[in-house]
């Protein structure tokens, strides 16, 4: 009889074991996730990626589709992978800027339009299935260029208080009307806001402060040339970042990143000249390196106008732009024709200041 009891409960043991490695803590599994998506990211040869929210079968969202989908954008930078990831509220702002949703994403017509506006080649989505003192969830990695689905994963987590609560809380703006779900904004007065390069105009078209503390802005550049095409690009510093920024009254400074769209930014090709080379050979060295970062430069034709939109955030921890004046700053690049017929390149910097609120 002992031994029957003892058979048994060895038995109930076994069993127990499988149930809790089948039923993992839900962090660890989205943890093991993110591990397993990224390798398959990186085989696929994606550079940038972003995390939509999870779903139910039916589209429907909640907080737990929310929290899935930070924490696995989270695991995926923590793990320093060779490859970038849009924060979640960025593409927020971008989805708002263009007037989409995350959920319209599934479209591939519009998951391309994200493709060109933020530079993200793949969307990591996913669905959330309960089952019984289950989730589990299942995840797609689709292209943005052809909607092909390149990556798959499954995994599944136990149904603790904490995920039902989640799962129960509808996510606040599950069924709203789009135009409600933009950040609520501060418009500022970009009004006479203007510079002239030679015969290229900048001109400060709108300046917005998110309440998320990031800010748009949108440029005009117009090429007053009746004749000849300009070419245009930002600058980027040694750490290959956009020389853009925006600073509020406190010193509080902002910058644009990756965050642009509607210009293309120069690559980062240094030029090295020997102490002894002559001021003309120096200045030759330095015009090539020009040449071959402003190759993939952006062409305004003769009388015409490019839209350029920023979106400016905080860096590494600081706090976000909640001032009541700001300057703008944004260096680049223009390539224009000389005299002699050939391209001359010049450094060029916007500076606008003083930049404030609407009068009422």
């Amino acid at each position: 009889m002992s031994l029957k009891r003892f058979l048994i409960a060895g038995l109930c043991a076994v069993v127990s074991t499988q149930e809790l490695a089948l039923s993992q803590d839900m962090d660890e599994a989205l943890s093991k996730l993110a591990d397993n998506l990224a390798v398959q990211i990186k085989d696929h040869g994606n550079k940038k990626v972003t995390v939509l929210d999870f779903t139910d079968l039916q589209g429907g969202s909640s907080e737990l589709g929310r929290y899935v989908a930070e924490e696995l954008a989270v695991n995926l930078v923590m793990g320093k992978h060779d490859f970038a990831v849009l924060d979640r509220a960025n593409l927020k702002s971008i989805l708002a800027e263009h007037k989409l949703t995350s959920e319209g994403l599934v479209n591939p017509d519009n998951a391309k339009k994200l493709g060109q506006f933020a530079g993200v080649d793949a969307l990591i989505i996913g669905s959330i299935i309960p089952k019984n003192t289950n989730v589990d969830l299942t995840v797609k990695i689709i292209t943005t260029d052809t909607a092909e689905i390149v990556g798959a994963a499954k995994t599944q987590f136990k149904s603790d208080d904490t995920v039902q609560q989640f799962l129960t809380n509808p996510a606040k703006s599950a069924n709203a009307d789009p135009r409600t779900q933009e950040p609520p904004t501060r418009d500022f007065d970009a009004r006479k806001a203007s510079a002239d390069f030679g015969a290229l105009n900048v001109t400060l078209d709108s300046f917005r402060v998110l309440q998320n503390g990031q800010v748009t802005a949108v440029l005009l550049f117009k090429n007053n040339d009746a004749k000849n095409a300009v070419r245009v690009a930002l600058n980027r510093n040694q750490f290959n970042n956009p020389e853009s920024s925006v600073t509020d009254e406190q010193g509080r400074q902002l910058w644009v990143g990756d965050n642009f769209q509607g210009i293309a930014a120069r690559d980062n090709t240094g030029h090295y000249s020997s102490p002894t080379d002559s001021a003309a050979e120096r200045q030759a060295e330095i015009d090539e390196a020009a040449r071959t970062s402003m190759a993939g430069a952006t062409a305004i034709d003769p009388g015409s106008t490019i839209t350029v939109t920023m979106t400016f955030s905080a860096q590494w921890g600081q706090v976000g732009a909640n001032g009541s004046s700001y300057q703008l700053q944004c260096q680049f690049t223009e390539a224009s024709k000389a005299q002699s017929g050939q391209e001359k390149f010049q450094s060029q910097t916007l500076m606008i200041q003083d930049i404030r609120p609407h009068s009422p």
